[in-house]
Order: structure tokens, then C-alpha cells, then sequence
């Protein structure tokens, strides 16, 4: 998860503790365990306009899914 200001600037990373549905209705907790945080950085737009699919967003994390579902299976 990436934490952005109004501004769209990055102020920290990290990964989610609840769901979108339910950080939407939560008034208290947290919602996202940081890894990273810093000063504001701006995001870079991408050079290309290619569409990306879920496909791409898969093959691009395979080794960490990998990872997770060795986890999984040993725990």
C-alpha cells in the first residue's frame, strides 16, 4: 500500500491491516503497518500510456506470491 498526501505525494509504504471497505468505516486503529515513511516525494508519471492487466500486476509479483504460498503451506 502507498500512503499519498491530497497532493498525490508519497509519504509512506506499507502494507494493509484491513480492507478498503473497512478502513472506509473505521474511525479508529490502524489501518496500514508502515514499512517506510519519509518526506513527501512526487510520483512520476509513467513514459507510456500502455494499459496494464492484472496479468502484468501478477508476473511482475510472482516470486513474492511464491514466497507467500510456501509460507502458507509450511505453517
Amino acid at each position: 500500500m502507498v500512503i499519498l498526501t491530497p497532493q498525490k505525494e508519497v509519504i509512506a509504504t506499507g502494507r494493509a491491516r484491513m480492507s478498503a471497505e473497512r478502513m472506509l468505516t473505521h474511525e479508529k486503529g490502524m489501518a496500514v503497518k508502515t514499512r517506510w515513511n519519509g518526506r513527501p516525494e512526487s510520483i512520476s508519471q509513467p513514459q507510456t500510456l500502455e494499459k496494464r492487466t492484472w496479468d502484468d500486476a501478477v508476473s511482475a509479483n510472482m516470486h513474492i506470491l511464491k514466497n507467500l504460498r510456501i509460507k502458507r503451506i509450511n505453517s
